[in-house]
């Protein structure tokens, strides 16, 4: 019996997905909007489709529904690496920690401008990224 090896020298260059690094927010609780740093230049179009991000409060009463911050717009800056999120009305009232979903998934989630999905939960790449930010 005789076993056949076949090796594929011509694999392709590994891609790098893009991750959230950071969430700048002021620390008060008036904040008008959120920035995101990624660790590589994203895709304008995903980047800036405001359906990608979610803004979260927790509950307003025990067992209450968790609720959301609605967003007017996600402005991607010209280096690609920052969105800025703003808030589409300042009449809700922030709590002390609230929690940024960004979308990862194909086939609608965020890319990098290499055209790899977002590296969300646990760092793999088509996942989202949740994120908890103290104000």
């Amino acid at each position: 019996m005789a076993t056949l090896t076949i090796v594929n020298t011509n694999l392709p260059a590994p891609t790098v997905s893009p991750k959230v690094q950071l969430v700048y927010a002021a620390h008060t609780r008036m904040v008008t909007a959120f920035r995101l740093h990624f660790s590589q230049p994203m895709d304008s179009t995903s980047a800036q489709t405001v359906s990608n991000y979610e803004v979260l409060l927790p509950p307003a009463y025990k067992n209450g529904p968790v609720r959301a911050v609605p967003l007017s717009q996600a402005v991607l800056d010209p280096s690609g690496l920052f969105v800025t999120l703003y808030r589409a009305s300042l009449g809700q009232h922030l709590t002390k920690f609230v929690q940024i979903v960004v979308r990862g998934q194909p086939p609608t989630g965020l890319t990098g401008t290499n055209g790899t999905f977002l590296a969300g939960t646990g760092g793999v790449s088509g996942t989202d990224a949740v994120l908890t930010v103290s104000m």
